[in-house]
């Protein structure tokens, strides 16, 4: 039932790293946050589909899956975990479908990491206490610290595409010699993500939009 919940949130995770992807591509931060808010709404309506569904339908699935009356007693004990699993996880699935899409990799690592590091330090904590509900209980925390990092994050997102887009006008209008460049965002910088940009060029509209 896990991985069925996974499956829904990461088809529309695909969704976001598409059309974040595009928006991105073309520099269009207005574009990238419809983009994000878009594919954020419907994964929320699924999470919610899905947390609803485990927490009224769970006991009949888990006798769907198993005759055994020890694991379906087992299974039982744990479905609150499963039924908010959704709606704790959204978050994590959906921005790393935008980060992945808009390839900000060191981002992706970084919250990977610190993320990890929360749950090490929630199963420390609530593994004794706790047995197997420590476990659900640090990869709840898990998803959350990876949705609170991701999402710290998605502003720089927004005003990196800005500021690629200036920067693409720019050579393409007065020549690197005449433009005003952002801070950090330097054509020597080799840090910066725009220094290959390649001059602006209207891009189609999703048809979403």
């Amino acid at each position: 039932l896990f991985f069925f919940m996974s499956y829904g949130l990461d088809a529309l995770a695909h969704t976001a790293e598409t059309l974040t992807g595009h928006a991105f591509g073309a520099r269009d931060r207005a574009t990238l946050r419809r983009a994000a808010g878009y594919t954020l709404g419907w994964s929320v309506v699924v999470a919610a589909a899905l947390s609803v569904g485990y927490a009224l339908a769970g006991g009949f699935l888990i006798d769907l899956m198993t005759t055994l009356p020890d694991v379906r007693a087992t299974a039982r004990e744990y479905l609150p975990w499963l039924a908010a699993a959704p709606l704790a996880a959204v978050g994590a699935f959906h921005l790393d479908g935008v980060f992945i899409g808009t390839t900000r990799t060191i981002e992706l690592r970084n919250s990977m990491f610190g993320a990890f590091l929360c749950y090490l330090a929630a199963l420390w904590l609530a593994l004794d206490a706790l047995g197997n509900h420590g476990i659900w209980l640090a990869m709840t925390v898990f998803m959350v610290a990876r949705t609170v990092l991701l999402g710290l994050r998605y502003p720089a997102l927004e005003r990196l595409a800005a500021a690629c887009r200036a920067i693409r006008t720019c050579r393409s209008s007065a020549g690197e010699s005449r433009c005003a460049w952002p801070p950090s965002f330097s054509p020597r910088s080799p840090h910066s993500r725009c220094r290959a940009a390649p001059a602006a060029t209207p891009a189609a509209a999703p048809s979403w939009t």
